[in-house]
């Protein structure tokens, strides 16, 4: 099973920049990727899937993610509470693959940590900096994909 991530904010600024839909280059780098993987040898996998053929699971799943208390909306986008995650009520533990990296600023500023921040949009949405996003609210429906949310 394999899946592709074919919309992101790179894959949507890099559309916009170059004037092509979302689709268009995500398909064109999709199949470069296969085209490289047959010219290593690399077996096809049985079953791949794309982000984008399940966005309505992906809402649902958000949603039971709200619901639990371990994410919560703000200003049409949905976060991850890293914080409320590892509390008691929870005792999640964050970052166990890598616990090193756990609260370094370096690697949060490196990520989705430094996309949405008062740098780039006045105001942070977020309520902790570790927190991630889930769901990222459309900031220009002539330039960027949407989908129905509750958000």
């Amino acid at each position: 099973i394999m899946n592709i991530t074919d919309l992101d904010d790179k894959i949507i600024d890099r559309a916009n920049e170059t004037g092509i839909t979302h689709t268009e280059l995500s398909t064109k780098f999709e199949q470069e990727f296969h085209e490289d993987m047959r010219a290593l040898g690399v077996a096809p996998p049985t079953v791949l899937t794309r982000v984008t053929d399940y966005m309505d699971e992906i809402v649902e799943y958000i949603s039971s993610m709200v619901q639990k208390g371990v994410a919560y909306e703000s200003n049409g986008s949905v976060y991850f509470s890293v914080s409320d995650f590892t509390s008691d009520k929870f005792n999640g533990v964050y970052g166990k693959l890598e616990p090193e990296n756990v609260g370094d600023e370096a690697k949060l500023a490196e990520g989705e940590g430094n996309r949405f921040t008062q740098a780039t949009h006045g105001t942070s949405d977020k309520r902790n900096p570790r927190d991630f996003a889930l769901w990222k609210a459309t900031k220009d429906y002539e330039t960027e994909p949407s989908w129905d949310s509750p958000w």
